[in-house]
């Protein structure tokens, strides 16, 4: 059917050259010319072309006998015994009648080279040629015609007819180089949309084939619509082609481009089969009104042709769509795009469950989605994958990442469960280290020290050898560390920077054995650690870390200007801000120690200027406060403090503001007390010569002056020691002129208006301006300065949010006596809200009183337990340890609470006051059991050993003849009673009258 098309248009040219002639029959070698000529076109014009090919051929043999002017009429002879050939060809399809036609058509084109006949006779050679499947030779052709002097015998159709059908020879033959230039020129001349695409996607495979990728990219906007060149199957697969060869030079972005212009098997073959409904209808109808042989028809009946041999490939061959999918996903993996890569996978797995390589599915699936942190879709994906026990490739990988994510799900039992499995499974596995590690970190996260250190001990033993050894090592000397065991942690430190200095763990285990040795207090050997680490890591990130370590050092020999060299390091090697304020505060502490006090603001100041978005801001300002004051220039400090107030007094969260604000009003009373005895002894000197006589002459007169004036600055009493000094100034004090101005300047500097006025008036103005965290904490300080504001006022959970830590402690308390469930509120509201301040254990204790006051016992002791567990080191959590005792009591568990008290008697830290009171508490214990001789021990131990705290001593005192008197032991009570009654320390107990009253009962 390939050259049929054709031959319509040859069959009608021989009228042109030949004259009507009347048919005589007989041989074709017994007709005289004439006859001959009139019989060959009779049959010609009736399309009998085999009938008419002994005509023709007689025709040859006369005619090449004759004169040259009669040999030219052999053109058209030549051309139509071509045709008849072709003709043949079209019900036989022998390759030999291709051949043959061939063999006519060159013949015409060697004998008459540019002749009348020679463009059709060349498009008909070259559709022989295409019928052979010779397509160099037919793109030889239709080279020929597209260049002079053939060219221009070419109208415009005929033009891109050719190139047309030698971009097609080129595209069949696929020869890309040598196809490249007529592909780009058909594309320029082409004016149909299909012809464009045709040649757009020829082009593109040229280039693609020759590495041109860009060119090619540059053609996608003309491939974009329903063309038949965009439904080829080749075309498509050379796009998936392409893309793997960009993704090969990790040129992935374009890759992926390629990917996305391939269409499916199925969409192709869904195209085609639309297309040959189409075509087919086409068909119909033009026969129905034209015929089956005209050109157009023909047309369609091949392409119908062709359009179905293209669906009979298309379902006969395996599908590449999973194929495509995979490219495309791995693509989104390989670029980092995590979302895409991950969708991709899943869409693999469903639809392609039985897949071949599902397992890699999985697995790609199950590591976009731990990129992108879709924990509940990494553990459904892993936990799926540790199903099936067939699948070994990535177990591995698998159950460390699953084990990440159980551990960020806060699945810490499945997280622990899989982590010892897969040790006591594969205990030499290189994947162990890293579950170690895992473990590690989750055990310091729970705080589970203990745990951490039973674990691994048996690890240790039970494995020895295998490479997670320094990871069980290192995180059992840290368990060790944690728990301040110095010297056990010391010992596993050491155990991995000796057998494993290679480890991953030695960096940090130095730097962490200089910790041990400094908790153990061996300085020395800490120093040469730290030194050390310094030497050997000094990119370390734990560089600024060491640097304050040596400081500290150093700060202790002390060496002051190596202990500041060490502290200015800090900041050149760590971004942690927590170490960096503290070498800076530490710094300034040894400064201050040293009275280097400019040099102390200057560093203060450099803090607030360096770090004022992260540092805290308002704990530096209220240190360089400190430092002004030394500098002898306490205005300029509360000038600083009313700033910071300002500034910063309406954040919650600025917490060091209600420090500044507490100790505005002491600074500036403490100063104006020391400044006013100072000006008032130095005046006095200066201005009565009575006194300063009296001084000089007997100095025990000065000494009771100094004794009755204790604001009198040690700077200004020094001098005045010396008698010699103080008889100079008998005749002439000028000399204190330049010491009293200094006072007076000072006492200028401070604040026109007092504390209760500046704050009350700032009160006021932050109420009008709505801030309400700042008129808070003034509404507090001004409380506390006994300048009461909205006496009897109950807070509200509105007032809470904008309380910072100090004022919701305040509220809490307020609140308590007339809301005690509010008052939880804002005591929660710290827990929750400011988890690092050190009001914490203010609102623990707080909790604990109020659930202790409303009768929930389990619920206080809750609170005080938690108190005592976060902060074990204050001295003031002898108060949760005591209050477990009160609870314990009210219980009726006299035994639990005499432990709570036994402890605080163990403890020699809280000797004094908590002695006594714990004392007293345990014989009350005794008491209210009615064990009546061990009550009356506890009390007198509680009287006489501890007599100077008369509010504890006193209450034993009571509680003691009351003991004596239910024992009936009269005389003893009245003893107890009279000896209290007696005492002059107790003259104004407030148990006086009690007690009094219950001798007088006796």
């Amino acid at each position: 059917m390939l050259a049929r098309k054709y031959i319509l248009k040859y069959i009608f040219v021989l009228t042109l050259w030949l004259p009507g002639a009347v048919f005589l029959h007989g041989q074709a070698e017994s007709l005289t010319l004439s006859q001959l000529q009139t019989k060959a076109v009779e049959l010609v014009d009736s399309q009998q072309y085999l009938q008419a090919r002994p005509y023709l051929t007689e025709l040859v043999s006369r005619f090449e006998a004759e004169d040259p002017e009669t040999k030219k009429r052999l053109e058209a002879v030549y051309f139509y015994l071509g045709v008849g050939y072709l003709v043949e060809y079209g019900s036989s399809q022998s390759n030999n009648l291709l051949q043959e036609a061939i063999k006519w058509f060159d013949r015409l084109d060697k004998e008459f080279p540019n002749g009348s006949f020679t463009v059709i006779a060349s498009l008909a050679t070259a559709d022989a040629y295409r019928g052979l499947q010779q397509w160099t030779k037919a793109a030889e052709i239709y080279k020929k015609l597209l260049r002079p002097p053939l060219e221009v015998r070419l109208n415009s159709q005929q033009r891109v007819e050719a190139l047309k059908k030698l971009s097609q020879a080129y595209y069949i033959a696929k020869d890309w180089k040598n196809g490249e230039p007529w592909f780009k020129k058909f594309f320029d001349a082409s004016r149909d949309p299909d012809d464009k695409a045709a040649a757009a996607a020829a082009l593109m495979e040229a280039y693609i084939n020759q590495g041109k990728f860009q060119s090619a990219i540059d053609l996608f906007p003309f491939l974009v619509g329903e063309s038949p060149a965009r439904y080829k199957l080749q075309f498509n697969v050379a796009l998936i082609d392409a893309g793997d060869k960009l993704a090969k030079e990790k040129d992935y972005n374009e890759a992926m481009l390629m990917y996305r212009m391939v269409l499916t098997v199925e969409e192709i073959l869904a195209w085609q089969e639309n297309r040959s409904r189409d075509l087919s209808g086409q068909l119909e109808l033009l026969k129905s009104s034209t015929g089956s042989t005209s050109e157009r028809a023909v047309e369609l009946e091949t392409e119908i042709y062709n359009t179905d041999a293209q669906i009979k490939a298309l379902k006969s061959m395996t599908s590449y769509t999973p194929e495509l999918r995979v490219r495309i996903a791995r693509n989104y993996l390989l670029t980092g795009r995590d979302w895409e890569s991950f969708w991709a996978y899943l869409e693999l797995i469903n639809d392609y469950p039985n897949h071949a390589n599902v397992q890699d599915f999985y697995y790609a699936a199950f590591t976009g989605a731990t990129n992108i942190g879709m924990t509940d879709e990494v553990i459904r994906l892993g936990e799926s994958y540790m199903d099936d026990p067939a699948w070994v490739k990535y177990r591995d990988d698998v159950i460390v990442k699953l084990a990440q994510f159980y551990q960020q799900k806060g699945r810490t039992q499945d997280f622990f469960g899989l982590g010892k499995k897969f040790i006591e499974q594969n205990s030499d596995n290189r994947y162990c280290s890293q579950i170690v590690f895992l473990m590690g970190s989750q055990f310091v996260k729970d705080q589970d020290y203990a745990g951490m250190v039973d674990l691994f001990t048996e690890y240790i033993k039970k494995y020895p050898g295998v490479i997670m050894q320094d990871g069980l090592n290192y995180w059992t000397g840290m368990g060790y560390l944690f728990e301040q065991d110095y010297e056990k942690a010391f010992g596993y430190f050491e155990t991995v920077l000796r057998k494993y200095p290679g480890s991953a763990y030695a960096e940090d285990s130095l730097y962490r054995r200089g910790i041990c040795q400094f908790g153990l207090q061996e300085m020395d050997a800490a120093r040469d650690t730290f030194e050390t680490f310094v030497a050997r890591y000094s990119d370390s990130n734990l560089r600024g870390e060491a640097e304050y370590f040596l400081g500290d050092l150093e700060a202790s020999v002390p060496d002051v200007p190596k202990a500041l060299d060490h502290y200015n390091n800090v900041e050149k090697y760590t971004d942690n801000i927590g170490f960096i304020q503290n070498s800076y505060f530490r710094a300034a502490e040894l400064l201050e120690a040293n009275k280097r006090y400019d040099e102390m603001a200057l560093k203060l100041e450099n803090f607030v200027n360096n770090y004022r978005e992260s540092g805290d801001l308002t704990t530096a300002i209220y240190q360089l406060g400190r430092a002004r004051e030394l500098q002898g220039q306490p205005g300029r400090a509360l000038e600083e403090y009313w700033s910071a107030i300002e500034r910063f007094g309406d954040s919650p969260k600025a917490n060091g503001i209600d420090l500044i604000i507490e100790e505005y009003p002491i600074k500036y009373y403490t100063n104006l007390e020391m400044i006013n005895a100072n000006l008032g002894f130095l005046e006095k000197v200066q201005l009565e010569r009575e006194f300063r006589t009296l001084i000089a002459e007997d100095r025990r007169a000065l000494f009771d002056y100094l004794a009755e004036n204790p604001k009198i600055s040690e700077e200004v009493k020094r001098p005045f020691y010396d008698k010699a000094y103080r008889e100079s100034l008998i005749d002439d004090a000028a000399s204190l002129n330049d010491q009293i101005a200094v006072f007076r300047e000072m006492k200028s500097s401070l604040p026109v208006s007092t504390p209760e006025e500046t704050f009350e008036t700032a009160y006021g103005i932050a109420k009008e301006h709505e801030e309400r965290t700042l008129a808070l904490r003034l509404q507090m300080a001004l409380e506390q300065m006994d300048v009461e504001l909205n006496a009897g006022q109950v807070f509200t959970e509105e007032d809470f949010s904008y309380g910072s830590p100090s004022t919701l402690i305040w509220m809490g308390n307020k609140n308590r006596e007339f809301d005690p469930q509010l008052a939880k509120g804002a005591y929660q509201r710290v827990l929750d809200e400011h988890a690092e301040s050190e009001f914490v254990l203010d609102a623990l204790m707080g909790l604990g009183d109020v659930e202790q006051s409303l009768g929930n016992y389990d619920d206080a002791l809750y609170f005080y337990k938690e108190a005592e567990a976060r902060f074990p080191a204050e001295l003031a959590i002898v108060s949760a340890v005591m209050n477990q005792g009160d609870v314990y009591r009210k219980m009726e568990r006299a035994a639990d609470a005499r432990e709570q008290y036994e402890r605080v008697l163990a403890n020699r830290e809280w000797r004094g006051t908590p002695h006594a009171e714990a004392l007293f508490k345990s014989g009350m214990s005794y008491f209210e059991q009615d064990e009546l001789p061990m009550a009356q021990t506890f009390f007198e131990r509680t009287y006489i050993g501890h007599g100077a705290f008369t509010e504890w001593s006193g209450a034993a005192y009571l509680q003691s003849g009351k003991t004596l008197e239910r024992m009936g032991r009269a005389e003893d009570a009245k003893n107890t009673y009279d000896e209290f009654l007696n005492s002059p320390q107790f003259e104004n107990s407030p148990l006086y009258d009690e007690i009094n009253n219950a001798r007088q009962a006796l």
